[in-house]
Order: structure tokens, then sequence, then C-alpha cells
């Protein structure tokens, strides 16, 4: 790590001092470190991750002299492109658009993207040794050796051993001879991993055959960065210790008022961390409870004992945290203290909710009604300009929206928008939102009308990580900031009036409260729109002739059903809603009240939310 960010500031340094003699660099050769080797995928990924801790760590210098390098990177893959790459050079390329867009919007001075063109070439001699049979370096060891050996060798440096890379291993593998393979060697007798994380006889026998087959790259590669393989698993974790809900005697409370701290000083290193320090991830409640490599950081109860707190203070062994951040004042230390000391309680729903959301979530939930308008006129302008960086916009607002324009977009044609958008609004608004509504459900919607089909797909790429299918012209989204509707501005009055409803009424139950899953949004704004008498019978018979299981309940509730298997149960479900007005009251009511979804079914019905979501099916088939 010490040599890469060493390397990037002196190239840096070249950067702008080109800039200053008005030399402009408009393409950048390939990264020093990689020239004589053959590029892979992997390494135009790392170029990648490299930029993104960087501009995490609001180091937007050394964010841009990495894209730089990722796009030499990609300029050497485009002029010999092994196909078996492909599929991974465009995930990567998606990547780098967004990087670039984004520090062009900060003023960084960036190469030009070259077009994806492919220049396919062969597999190389060594590439073609390797058959069905053979053990592949990536496929099957590396995984084994980021599990297993990670947390020492490939974030860090234990013991002077580095397995972040193969040419940093070379001294621990004689190719042909895994005997004489202190990598081996090691793993084979149990004297490492330390620990209970050992290797099983099937990984053992992987890293033997590897070895013993030459130990080559496959792909004739040269050298395999596996610092990516590090980042960690979206999956939910069990913490180490029990967590304890918060009380009405607390005086400080996580989601309020430590979360968002942690987020601001922890992002890039413990948090969204591509190369985590000390094996800490603070990405979760869950994951900070787990601890790293020294232990656990917190002792309920007990902040004079507890890491997190001597870390703070500069006491004890290693650097005072966070490094590179201003240090944290003794007002902010108490506060941790204090929560430390009352118990370390959780106070939120989801021990697994991404730290990041629930220091937003906590910030919102705290503003008042203007402050809340200001926040998402302000989120709508940052979405707008990370999406299309470089497209001037006009605004306007009504009583409900904000709504942001390409100047494709005349500004009567706009006013013709909001009034259509207020009318439907009024329609939906009883049988939704009902009489009480919370702060957040009075906040502006907001709407984005992009000038081209090629536009509104970037709002996708872009906002929303994910490819719109080719025939759709609009759609509707939320965030934790709020929901907003996208169409493009080629839609006609005629077709926006036709689409409006089916966009805004999932918009509006998701302006109820924030984190509302799509099932509830989506179904509950479904059964505030006419159906007709056939679709209606249609629907009930389908759902008595299959009704579905338990298993597809799940997935349609976690999100995870395939979109032509999810809308018959949205509309199914929607139907479950109109015979369930006294139930939808009260459960309006305690969102409002700031109460979770999950816990407001259990509180009311005694139901978890699958069975909740089981028995309104099944009210909508009678």
């Amino acid at each position: 790590m010490k040599m890469i960010q060493g390397k990037s500031r002196w190239l840096g340094l070249v950067v702008f001092h080109l800039i200053l003699t008005g030399v402009v660099a408009t393409a950048f050769q390939s990264p020093a470190h990689l020239v004589g080797q053959e590029i892979s995928a992997t390494q135009f990924k790392a170029e990648i991750d490299e930029a993104e801790t960087a501009f995490k760590n609001q180091d937007l210098a050394e964010a841009a002299v990495n894209i730089n390098q990722a796009i030499g990177v990609l300029e050497g893959l485009l002029k010999a492109t092994p196909r078996a790459s492909v599929s991974d050079i465009r995930s990567q390329h998606k990547r780098l658009v967004m990087a670039h867009r984004l520090l062009k919007s900060k003023r960084q001075t960036l190469a030009a993207l070259p077009r994806l063109k492919f220049n396919y070439v062969e597999a190389t001699e060594a590439g073609a040794e390797m058959n069905a049979t053979a053990v592949l370096f990536t496929k099957n060891v590396a995984p084994i050796l980021a599990e297993k050996c990670g947390r020492c060798h490939i974030s860090r440096r234990s013991g002077d051993v580095s397995l972040a890379s193969v040419s940093q291993m070379i001294g621990l593998i004689s190719g042909g001879d895994s005997s004489a393979s202190q990598l081996y060697t090691v793993i084979e007798d149990d004297s490492m991993p330390k620990g209970n994380n050992k290797l099983t006889a099937e990984e053992k026998s992987a890293v033997k055959t590897w070895i013993d087959q030459g130990a080559k790259l496959d792909g004739g590669q040269l050298d395999f960065d596996l610092r990516p393989l590090m980042q960690m698993a979206a999956g939910p974790v069990v913490p180490a210790g029990p967590i304890t809900p918060a009380s009405d005697q607390d005086t400080v409370f996580f989601s309020k008022d430590i979360a968002p701290l942690l987020a601001e000083s922890c992002n890039g290193c413990h948090i969204n961390a591509n190369n985590l320090r000390g094996g800490l991830s603070l990405d979760s409640f869950a994951r900070m409870l787990r601890g790293g490599d020294s232990g656990s950081i917190i002792v309920p109860g007990n902040p004079e004992v507890s890491l997190l707190v001597s870390k703070l203070k500069g006491m004890g062994d290693g650097q005072r945290m966070p490094i590179n951040r201003p240090m944290w004042s003794d007002e902010k230390i108490q506060l941790i203290s204090t929560w430390i000391k009352e118990g370390a309680h959780f106070d939120a729903t989801d021990p697994n909710q991404p730290m990041i959301s629930l220091a937003t979530l906590s910030s919102i939930l705290a503003m008042d009604a203007q402050q809340l308008g200001k926040h998402r006129q302000e989120v709508s302008i940052q979405q707008w300009k990370l999406a299309l960086v470089d497209q001037d916009f006009r605004e306007s607002q009504s009583e409900h929206f904000n709504i942001i324009a390409g100047y494709g977009l005349g500004s009567g044609r706009m006013d013709n928008i909001l009034k259509s958008a207020e009318k439907e609004y009024a329609k939906l608004e009883n049988s939704l939102l009902g009489d009480k509504k919370s702060v957040y459900a009075e906040g502006k919607i907001a709407i984005f009308v992009p000038n081209s089909a090629y536009d509104y797909s970037e709002f996708g790429k872009m906002l929303e990580k994910r490819e719109t299918p080719f025939d759709q012209r609009s759609h509707w989204a939320k965030t934790v900031d709020g929901p907003y509707l996208v169409w493009t501005a080629s839609l006609s009055q005629e077709q926006l009036d036709a689409a409006l409803p089916n966009l805004l009424a999932p918009a509006m139950v998701a302006n109820l409260a924030p984190d509302l899953p799509d099932w509830f949004c989506v179904s509950l704004g479904l059964s505030a729109l006419e159906l007709s008498r056939s679709q209606v019978e249609s629907l009930q018979a389908n759902l008595r002739g299959n009704p579905p299981g338990d298993s597809v309940v799940k997935s349609w509730i976690e999100g995870t059903l395939e979109p032509t298997a999810k809308q018959p149960l949205d509309f199914a479900a929607s139907l479950g809603w109109r015979k369930s007005t006294t139930q939808l009251k009260a459960i309006r009511q305690n969102l409002v009240e700031g109460k979770s979804l999950d816990q407001t079914i259990l509180q009311l019905d005694g139901l978890t939310t699958p069975q909740f979501a089981q028995q309104l099916l099944q009210l909508g088939a009678r």
C-alpha cells in the first residue's frame, strides 16, 4: 500500500507540473509498474479501487491520478483484449465512467476516455496449456488465499510477508515442487494460518496442485492482484456479542449521535474500504461489534477499557484515530464514552443496515420541514450533476414537486408537467397518505426529465447502478433522501398522462417514511388505481389456482424476484390492501410516529413481515 501511495503522489506531481506548464495530456500510457507486463482486467479494477479509496479520503488529486492510470490500463487492454476478460472490462468500465464524470465535476484534470472497442487476441502459450482439469490460480487458488490469509498478508504485511500479488509471493514458491515451497509447507502442516481458519484438505490440495503444475497464471498473465478479492461480502453478519436495544434512560443514541460521527471520520478506511485497516469494518453496527484483528473495540459499560475510545484518545499501541483526518474533540469522545458507559445500546431496527445509510437517515429524521425541503432540492441537483455532468438544467417547483430538466424542455412544458403531477397527486392523496403526515412525507418528490433516451439510461447507470431496459422511457425510484420520478423529454403529454399514475402512486407511498421496501410501496400504490372487473377476477383466479409458496413470498418482499414473477404479486397484494382499510390506517399511523414497517406489523398483527404478506395475498384472492 505504501508503495502504491508513493507512486500515486509522484505521478500526481508530474500531472500537476504538466498542468502548470500548459501541457495537458490527452492520453496516458500504461502506468510505470505495468510496463512490460501483460495487463489484466484485475489490474484495471485495482486502479479504480485505489481511486475510490482516495475519493472517500477526500483526496481528489490522488483520485484523479488513479483514474488516469486506470485509463492507461484500459488503453492497454483495448489493444490486446483476452476474450475471457470482456465481461469484467465492461463491468469496470461503468465504474470508470462514473468516477470520471464525478471527478470532472470537481474540476480535476483527466485524460479522455477511450472508445470501448476491443482488439481480441488468442490465449498465450501459457494460457493454452491450461485445460479443463488444471487448477487455475484466479478461479481456484486466489479465493482461498484471500479468505484464509487475506487479513494478515493481503490487507497487511504481517511478518514482512505479503500475498497481495503473485509477484510478491515469488520467494515463497518453487514452481513445480510444492514440497520446496514455503507457501505450501506452512499451510500443509497447519502452522499457517493461525487460529481456527485452517485450510481444508480440498483447499490444501488445490494450492499443492497449482504449484506442482508450475505455479502458472492462467491467461498468460505475468502478475495477479489479490487486493480486490478482499472487499467485504455484502451479506449480513452475526455480531460477536448480544445487541441490547436502547431504553428511555439512555441519553446518547447510536443512530442519532454516534453513527454520523463514524460515517464522517472513518469512511474509506473502515467503512466502504477497498483495503480494510486492521481488519476492522464499521460498515454496520453488527460488523463493528465483531471487532478487528485486535479483537473487540467496545466493552459495553466500560469505556475506559474499550479500544475504540483508547484509539480516539491516542492511547496504547499504534496511531491515534482517525488517521489523516481531524482529531475528535473532547466533546465527541465524551459522547461515545457516555454511549458505551450506558451499555452501547442499539436504537435502530437492523444491525446490518449500512453505517452511511443509518447516519444519513438519522440526519434526515432530525430535520424540520424547511430543512428537509432545502436538503431534497440540493440532493436533486447533485443527482442530476452526477448522472449528466456536462448538461445544463433548468428547475422549477410546485407544492409537492421539484422538477429538474434539460434545456431541451421549455418552461411552458415544465409548467404543464407540474400541473399534471399535482392533479394526479390530489387524486391519490386521501387513499394513500391519510390525514396525518410526517415531516418526511411533506417533502417534495423530485422529477427528472433528461433530454434524450441516452441521457435517461445514464440515470439508471449512474444513480441506480443498473441497466434500464431498451424500450423503457420512464420509472420511479427511491433513496433514503426521498423518492423521484424520471422520464425522457420525448414523452408526449398523452403518454405522460397514461404513465403518471403508475409512477406517482408508489413514489407517494415511499414518501410516507424512509426505507420502506419496494413490495410495500408498489402494492399499496396500485391499490389506489382503477382496475377493471375482468382484471380483478383474472388476478383472483390466478391466485386461487397458483397460490405462491412461502419461499416465493419471501423472495418477493426481499426484492429478489424477476419482474415477470413480481408484477402479479404486486397486483394481487393491491387487492388485499383494498380490503384492509382499517389495518392500513393503523400502519400509516405507526409509520408517521417513526416506527419501522416490520415493527408495526409485528405490533399490530403479531406476524412477521413474510407471514403478513402471505396473509395479504390470501385476502386478495377471496
